[in-house]
């Protein structure tokens, strides 16, 4: 079983290789708990995410026949034509 002290640098490891991604890293320390982690990890990738969406152009989108139409009880979404309907 891995000790805390390895789990705690394996997990700065993966930390750092999420920072690297930002156009503007943070300052890193060391996590001390999961929940330093978890934190870290969701600041990390709320801050990449608009910088992902804007390199492509536009935002993600589900893909396939399935994905095209999605629905919220009588709402429907058709994502071929960003399209709102209702009945």
């Amino acid at each position: 079983m891995e000790s805390s002290d390895a789990y705690f640098d394996r997990k700065l490891e993966e930390l750092k290789l999420l920072n690297s991604c930002l156009a503007a890293p943070l300052s890193l320390d060391r996590p001390g708990s999961v929940d330093d982690v978890i934190r870290r990890k969701f600041q990390l990738t709320a801050l990449s995410e608009p910088r992902m969406r804007c390199r492509s152009g536009t935002p993600p989108r589900p893909h396939g026949p399935a994905a095209r139409v999605q629905s919220a009880g009588p709402l429907s979404f058709d994502t071929t034509i960003n399209a709102l309907t209702w009945p």
